[in-house]
């Protein structure tokens, strides 16, 4: 009897890391979809939005490109929906000027970084 349960847990346990192994490559994922021509439009179905969102957020810091692409109703939906991802997100903005001079300005100012960055204007200037 032990040894029928064992195997399942075991099996079980296969499952799972796979499927935890599936969702470390959240960029890579998204990045084919959008190569692929697919709909990107993940957030019209509430359920797949949903499990992109717990999905995002458990997959930190790998899916912080994947977040700034959205466009901002969406971005800011994530932030309201999830947040824990928004002090997580701007420390990582914050922190890597070369990627905060590829996001929009409207995402700049969702972040709440818009006056940071007139500070340092302002200073270099």
């Amino acid at each position: 009897m032990s040894g029928c349960c064992h195997g399942r847990r075991e099996g079980r346990r296969e499952m799972v890391s796979g499927a935890s192994d599936s969702f470390l490559d959240i960029g890579t994922l998204c990045d084919r979809a959008r190569l692929s021509g697919t709909d990107p439009t993940i957030w019209k179905v509430q359920r797949l939005w949903v499990g992109f969102l717990k999905c995002a957020h458990q997959t930190v810091p790998h899916s912080f490109p994947v977040l700034l692409q959205l466009p901002m109703a969406q971005l800011e939906d994530a932030l309201t929906r999830v947040p824990d991802l928004r002090p997580l997100l701007v420390a990582h903005v914050s922190s890597q000027p070369n990627i905060r001079s590829t996001i929009p300005r409207s995402t700049i100012t969702l972040l709440g970084l818009a006056g940071a960055e007139a500070a340092a204007a302002e200073q270099q200037a």
